[in-house]
């Protein structure tokens, strides 16, 4: 091969990289209409959607929201 043809192709190749690395990236919109970091629905939201575990927990003179589903020892789920 010649010369002019392994430039030419690597110019090519280097010029598609620089196209793909500079060009504007579009982001999404959730749901809920705000840009996520990949689009979608935040974590208290899917565990308050989903049906198993514990949403909030009741201890002592205060509720707190369920970290994972569960409460911590000796505390009571309410829903």
């Amino acid at each position: 091969m010649e010369k002019k043809y392994i430039i030419g192709g690597l110019a090519i190749v280097g010029a598609l990289a620089l196209f793909a690395y500079l060009k504007p990236t579009t982001t999404k919109r959730n749901s809920e209409g705000f840009f996520g970091a990949n689009g979608g629905t935040s974590r208290m939201k899917a565990s308050l959607s989903s049906g198993s575990g514990c949403t909030v927990c009741e201890g002592g003179m205060s509720n707190y929201w369920a970290q994972g589903g569960r409460c911590k020892q000796g505390d009571r789920c309410v829903r």
